[in-house]
């Protein structure tokens, strides 16, 4: 059975709407995504088993990831980069700190935990300092 979910969201310019828009057709699920109110800040969408938790989880703020990854050389630096980057949700990542020894992620809905654990196991001792929203 379908159903129909009305989440209002706080979008300053056409890039977020754009950007939730996107975000949101992603979802498993969902058949149909628009914009409704004089403002176009009410998000609707038409699915059959959508999860309007995950849904309105997703299109929060960006969140800012630091963590700090013992990489010896570049060629761990290059490994970190590129797993995080392929992480659901990342939109931006570098490096940070005098040694270069900080990878901080930028994204929506991404999972700081399983980032570390998956820097863990592939690269080398990682610590998370910090999980913060982005403004």
């Amino acid at each position: 059975m379908k159903q129909k979910i009305v989440m209002k969201v706080q979008m300053s310019c056409q890039k977020c709407r754009t950007a939730s828009l996107k975000l949101v057709a992603k979802a498993d699920g969902v058949s149909f995504v628009g914009l409704e109110g004089a403002e176009k800040d009410k998000v609707v969408v038409i699915g059959e088993g959508v999860d309007a938790v995950k849904l309105a989880t997703s299109l929060r703020n960006k969140q800012k990831i630091v963590m700090k990854v013992q990489m010896s050389c570049q060629k761990c630096r290059t490994a970190s980069l590129k797993l995080v980057a392929k992480a659901d949700g990342v939109s931006f990542v570098g490096l940070e700190g005098a040694e270069k020894d900080k990878v901080v992620v930028i994204g929506e809905g991404v999972d700081a935990a399983n980032l570390a654990t998956s820097l863990r196991n592939k690269v080398g001792h990682t610590e998370l300092i910090s999980v913060a929203e982005q403004k």
